[in-house]
């Protein structure tokens, strides 16, 4: 009874195995409240409390969980009163994550598996499940481990690119990184968005790449065109960095002279003056006199990068109004 608003919809448990006193905000049908009717339809006199099996984490309760690969975490099920039987583990898919039979999880790889505790009852098996999505911090190279690490540690890194570290960075990735720093950081007013792109189609990173380029921190390629997938030169890094810090902090950083770098001439000509002022703040530098601007960038440089910008330019959070 009243199981769903839609078709479709998930299920609500608001009128199951209830008393007659869960129902103050209802009024019975005549017909429906005789003595006669009452005595044939009896409503129990207590509700019925669902028997579960709860999963904690250091104490509390959890309904999903982050699981980095390497670091093996253990759930506790927490049973029905009285309960005595022992607890069955489940990894969805195992190839992700495996279990052991005392709730040890492993991660083995990037990705998401479903995780059942199940439990026999005098009434069969009652269960829980929760989501877990494992992070692979281990796939960033040695010079970037610890770095990739402490950035995780401090929520900036989504967990969407917790993994192939150094695989090539691409514009719609470059957006998710950018959006996730400043939800974090500072955190994003409400906006209306448009969007001027006609390549964002199926595109799960939409609202980051729209809310970037909404702000000023990421163009398009053209008027209409993103380019979502391409991957992100060294030169549009820094630019994005400059731009980054100039909405964060109110003052895009600026150069005392032109890029000191034996290939500048190479640099597009939007790009010279957001790489000599990021290359003097010491966020984002060339090697060997080099900047290489054409040269793609890798998913822990730009986290390397953003990490310094975390140390180097603190933001200070908005005043919130008194209660």
């Amino acid at each position: 009874w009243d199981g769903v608003d839609e078709l479709n919809k998930p299920m609500k448990w608001t009128y199951f195995l209830k008393s007659e006193a869960d129902f103050t905000d209802h009024v019975r049908f005549a017909e429906l409240d005789t003595e006669e009717y009452r005595a044939a339809h009896p409503v129990a006199a207590e509700s019925w409390v669902l028997r579960r099996v709860v999963l904690q984490s250091g104490g509390q309760e959890v309904v999903n969980l982050v699981v980095r690969r390497g670091v093996p975490v253990r759930l506790d099920a927490v049973l029905p009163e009285g309960e005595s039987a022992g607890v069955v583990w489940t990894s969805g898919d195992p190839d992700v994550l495996q279990v052991g039979e005392g709730g040890v999880l492993d991660g083995q790889k990037l990705g998401e598996s479903i995780l059942t505790a199940e439990v026999p009852d005098l009434r069969g098996v009652i269960a829980a499940k929760i989501s877990v999505y494992v992070v692979d911090l281990t796939s960033a190279s040695p010079w970037a481990q610890e770095t990739v690490t402490g950035y995780y540690l401090n929520q900036l890194l989504p967990y969407e690119l917790c993994g192939d570290l150094q695989r090539e960075l691409t514009r719609a990735e470059l957006a998710k990184l950018c959006y996730h720093y400043i939800f974090k950081v500072r955190g994003w007013e409400t906006a209306t968005l448009k969007n001027p792109f006609r390549d964002l189609e199926d595109e799960p990173f939409i609202i980051q790449i729209l809310r970037c380029n909404d702000v000023g921190i990421m163009n398009g390629v053209s008027s209409n065109e993103f380019l979502p997938q391409g991957t992100v030169t060294r030169e549009q890094a820094a630019t994005v960095l400059s731009r980054l810090i100039g909405y964060l902090t109110g003052e895009t950083p600026q150069a005392s002279g032109d890029p000191a770098y034996v290939d500048a001439d190479e640099l597009s000509v939007w790009a010279r003056d957001s790489v000599a002022a990021i290359s003097e703040t010491g966020i984002f530098r060339g090697a060997d006199g080099q900047f290489r601007p054409k040269d793609s960038i890798t998913r822990q440089e730009m986290i390397l990068t953003l990490d310094r910008v975390f140390q180097n330019y603190p933001v200070e959070q908005p005043e919130q109004p008194a209660a």
